[in-house]
């Protein structure tokens, strides 16, 4: 699924001129006239995956200020207050994955409440403009991306390492 979404924003979102619309299209074949509970249901499985991304963040790298995590997120170590931190954050972030799903689907999602609010208005906001035509939030989630998969393939080779080595 991670892959499917890299792939559309790299296909649609990112050219000025999408050089296809991807994800749109399965969204808007799904919709049967009249029962669009499939497209419906895509659209949902496709946002519920980044906000279980953004989850997964949270849990790993935490609420961190200059490299301290600020509130971690451990089994049976959480105090409250970490917990209402995370939560915090959390909600925080379902704007952006709502936010980012009506600028990653404007073909299915279109004349409604959300394209309305986060297509429309916020985008021409007088200080969020220069953002959204320059598409810096979508080269910084790429760039997240490449470092997440590189330090990923890091670790798991420090791993494999040490496994080799131990069992020398």
């Amino acid at each position: 699924m991670s892959l499917m979404w890299i792939i559309h924003i790299v296909l649609f979102m990112l050219p000025k001129e999408p050089v296809t619309p991807f994800l749109n299209n399965l969204l808007t074949k799904l919709d049967v006239p009249g029962f669009p509970l499939f497209g419906v249901a895509c659209f949902a499985f496709y946002t519920f995956w980044l906000f279980v991304a953004v989850l997964k963040g949270n849990f790993r790298f935490g609420l961190r200020f200059a490299l301290c995590r600020a509130y971690p997120m451990e089994v049976n170590n959480t105090l409250m207050n970490g917990f209402l931190a995370n939560s915090w954050l959390m909600l925080l972030c379902s704007f952006v994955v709502v936010q980012f799903s009506a600028t990653a689907f404007p073909i299915y999602a279109r004349d409604s409440s959300v394209d309305l609010i986060f297509g429309t208005q916020i985008q021409h906001l007088r200080f969020f403009k220069y953002f959204f035509e320059t598409k810096v939030f979508l080269y910084a989630m790429l760039l997240f991306v490449v470092v997440g998969v590189c330090w990923s393939f890091f670790i798991a080779f420090q791993l494999l390492k040490s496994m080799c080595v131990t069992f020398l």
